[in-house]
């Protein structure tokens, strides 16, 4: 299922679902909490964009700023925050679409840098001053308090440990993220998420 946190965490109360992952949601008290691993975003153009062939030593985030640029509407504007934007001129709600507009050439955006690193690799997306606009997001997964774990999803959540480098709850807590990373969305993301029914 692939859905907002919000939705998420109601199917979880509801017991429509057993295990939800998603980034930015508030915690809600009746259901449990884990924190898996950190996705670092950084802001991205692609092939054909005027910025494309700029030289690092040209840009600054003024020049950013002079282009159009593609956010998810959940995170209300606090990708443009960022790089001190007021508005965007494209507004998406999955990364998928972000980086197809990336792609065109016309727009600036942030994608998580795991994801764009296909493109980067084949020369179609171009990161843009990584050391100022890169942020981390936590992803957490959850799962009713006071339920009894099947030994099917028990046998999901571990293989979930070592998808995700075997990271249990006390190493995901223990990551230190760049101090970029502070930022919180205003509302919940619905990039992202994975439930398990």
């Amino acid at each position: 299922v692939v859905d907002s946190p919000p939705s998420l965490q109601k199917r979880l109360v509801e017991r429509q679902i057993d295990l939800a992952i998603f980034g930015f949601v508030p915690r809600l008290s009746n259901l449990r909490y884990q924190n898996l691993y950190a996705e670092t975003s950084t802001l991205f153009c692609g092939q054909g964009h005027p910025l494309f062939d700029v030289s690092e030593d040209d840009l600054s985030l003024d020049v950013l700023r002079d282009y159009a640029f593609a956010s998810r509407s959940y995170w209300c504007n606090q990708d443009l925050e960022r790089i001190g934007m007021c508005k965007s001129t494209a507004s998406v709600e999955q990364v998928e679409a972000q980086l197809i507009l990336v792609l065109s050439g016309a727009y600036l955006a942030y994608l998580p840098t795991h994801y764009a690193q296909t493109w980067v690799d084949k020369g179609l997306l171009r990161p843009l001053l990584p050391d100022k606009t890169s942020y981390a997001v936590r992803f957490t997964m959850a799962t009713r308090k006071g339920v009894r774990t099947t030994p099917t999803l028990k046998a999901f959540i571990q293989d979930l440990y070592t998808s995700v480098g075997g990271r249990r709850e006390e190493r995901a807590e223990s990551f230190e993220l760049p101090a970029l990373a502070s930022w919180q969305p205003r509302r919940q993301a619905k990039d992202h998420v994975v439930a398990l029914n």
